[in-house]
């Protein structure tokens, strides 16, 4: 009932992280720091947290004793609705070796199991625009309209036996973003006339200067022509147009969970599964209000098992599995080729990429898929043997990424600067490219394993005073790709997997260059201590921990070296017509679009679009933490604490 009652924004019980001393929301306002957390195919709930200011990656997050993670970015797969959650635990600090993988803070949660007895819940909560307050610069009041309804269940099916429990919980929202604005072209403009600017305009490919600042219609760009067509045009002199996006958004979880009781034992297993839909904006008939749609299902599976091997020694068996297969959608109508831009292959469905620099852009999304997975199996035995409790035991985690993702395939547009005609709004209408660049897309098959093992001896020295003493050995082993699209920098060395490359840009399989990008670490020993004292077994207690903690990566660090050549070369030409970019270049595409791994003899372009290396020495960061804590209980339900991290 306690976190029920607790007002929790959108019911996310991630956010319940915040509650502890040292927390901090990276996302929140301009906070910053969140880095690469937070990615397109991050599910919403995910939180991005910096614990006694670690990175916002070194969380480690657990649901029901099994890994919550998704590996991609480090952040926490969903946890469910607060009706779901029993328990929800947060150590920021002095935390035993029988944690790992997160320097700054360990998240445990877990769901509520059935009961001999027959409870269950029904919930609606709702925003409807129609009951807010006009906003006082607003014409009229806002258009949300949010609904997030659901329920839960739980009981025996055999008492004292055998037990069930499952919640469902659905949230929509539509809304309508207003207050959208971007700078197009006047009338006057599209038919060619720029006379309101104040500075002579050139022709940008002959510099020949426009008369009165009127661009001939016989120099229009075809494709800038028709992209015009798709964009609407602006009554104010100044070109300003303001539209709004429509906003329609729908997520779904239900978990299921059956507890049996036998004996000396205890069996669980848990599903959950929640799927966050945000339709795409496809709109031809303004380019500028196109946007990129996102699903991402998410599945997480447990199954536990605890044994009582006596009354003082007791072994818990956790297998956990997680799976998120999340989607981007692209929002555009059609592709820059099929208005006439030759030579030119894109992605399937297409992408439009296009800015002028200070006016207006397109960006409809690119279509891709981010197959996430991860297996984890875990074992701890915990024995009372007189004043020692002990603890040892270990786990195995493997995790997987495939990619499926377009990136850059159709290509990017950019217009910018005065250096050419002498502003970029002409540029766009002769089709005089600052910049076009375009990639084979970015397509990975990463695997990695993890395991750890740890000691732990919580010893009653006196009556009064505890000590924590534990070991943890965390190594890690580099992530791997399955078809070697791994490379290394190492000056002076020639790569034998593809001969051609430059000089000192190897690949994984080549001499120095490791399978993964760096040598393995296995020597990551992490010793734990803590000291509990309670003088005269009074009110105050007083806490001393200290530790070193090991940090791995996460995967999307890795995601550039997909985007390399030869397995995707990235290519860019300079001052080039829209409706040909690749008029003085030869085009790699869409013959070199990834998935694809050349032969040996394949050819490179030098200098290379994209280079990505890790330092042959690398290691997962290293934290050594301690703290100093001092707490004094002032009645029955107040307690004080005082802390130095």
């Amino acid at each position: 009932h306690k976190i029920i009652e607790l007002p929790l924004d959108g019911r996310n019980a991630a956010s319940l992280i915040l509650l502890a001393p040292g927390a901090v929301d990276l996302n929140a306002g301009n906070a910053g720091g969140s880095g690469d957390t937070q990615q397109t195919v991050t599910y919403p709930s995910s939180v991005s947290i910096s614990a006694n200011g670690g990175r916002a990656d070194s969380i480690n997050y657990n649901m029901d004793g099994g890994s919550n993670q998704d590996t991609y970015t480090n952040v926490n797969n969903p946890f469910p609705n607060p009706d779901a959650v029993e328990e929800f635990s947060v150590q920021t600090n002095s935390f035993s070796a029988e944690y790992g993988r997160g320097s700054g803070a360990i998240v445990n949660v877990v769901t509520k199991s059935g009961t001999n007895d027959f409870h269950g819940s029904l919930f609606e909560f709702f925003r409807n625009g129609v009951l807010n307050a006009r906003n006082f610069f607003a014409e009229d009041h806002d258009l949300l309209k949010r609904n997030q309804f659901g329920g839960s269940l739980g009981g025996p099916i055999v008492r004292n036996k055998l037990f069930f429990f499952g919640t469902y919980q659905g949230a929509q929202i539509r809304n309508v973003q207003s207050g959208n604005s971007a700078t197009v072209l006047t009338a006057a403009e599209r038919g060619g006339d720029f006379s309101s600017i104040s500075s002579q305009l050139v022709n940008p490919y002959t510099r020949e200067p426009y008369p009165g600042n009127i661009v001939p219609s016989s120099q229009f760009d075809p494709v800038s022509v028709k992209l015009l067509q798709a964009i609407p045009v602006s009554a104010s002199p100044d070109g300003i147009i303001r539209y709004d996006l429509p906003i329609d958004q729908r997520d779904n979880q239900y978990l299921g969970r059956v507890d049996y009781l036998t004996g000396n034992q205890r069996f669980y297993g848990r599903y959950f599964y929640t799927d966050f839909q945000n339709a795409p904006e496809v709109n031809s008939v303004n380019l500028l209000a196109t946007a990129r749609g996102t699903d991402l299902p998410s599945q997480t599976a447990s199954f536990g098992h605890t044994i009582n091997i006596g009354p003082t020694l007791l072994n818990s068996l956790i297998v956990s599995y997680s799976h998120n297969g999340s989607q981007i959608l692209s929002g555009s109508p059609f592709s820059l080729a099929s208005l006439g831009a030759s030579n030119l292959a894109s992605s399937t469905p297409p992408e439009i990429a296009l800015s002028v620099a200070g006016y207006f852009s397109i960006n409809t999304g690119h279509p891709g898929v981010y197959d996430r997975e991860t297996m984890q199996i875990a074992d701890s035995v915990h024995w009372v043997k007189g004043r020692h409790e002990i603890a040892l035991g270990g786990d195995f985690l493997r995790s997987s990424f495939n990619a499926r993702n377009t990136y850059r395939q159709s290509g990017n547009v950019r217009f910018r600067g005065k250096n050419y005609s002498g502003d970029p709004r002409t540029d766009f209408l002769v089709g005089y490219i600052d910049r076009f660049l375009q990639g084979g897309g970015e397509y990975a098959e990463r695997r990695g394993n993890m395991g750890s093992a740890f000691f732990q001896d919580n010893f009653k020295a006196t009556s009064n005073l505890v000590l924590s003493v534990g070991v943890r050995w965390d190594p890690f082993v580099p992530f791997t790709d399955a078809k070697g699209r791994t490379e290394c920098f190492r000056p002076g060395l020639q790569a034998t997997r593809y001969p051609n490359a430059p000089l000192g840009y190897l690949y994984a399989g080549d001499t120095g260059c490791p399978e993964g990008g760096f040598a393995s670490s296995w020597g990551q020993v992490a010793p734990r201590l803590g000291i509990t004292y309670n003088p005269g077994g009074g009110k105050t207690v007083f806490r001393l921990g200290g530790g070193i903690f090991y940090q791995p990566p996460f995967m999307e660090q890795y995601n550039n070296m997909a985007d390399s050549a030869p397995f995707s070369p990235q290519v860019q030409v300079f001052r080039v017509p829209l409706s040909n970019p690749y008029i003085n270049t030869p085009n790699p595409f869409p013959g070199q679009f990834a998935p694809r791994i050349p032969a040996s003899d394949v050819s490179f372009d030098i200098p290379l679009g994209l280079a990505v290396t890790y330092t042959p020495d690398w290691r997962p960061s290293r934290i050594v933490n301690w703290n100093v804590t001092v707490e004094r209980q002032l009645s029955n339900d107040v307690l004080v604490r005082a802390s130095y991290v």
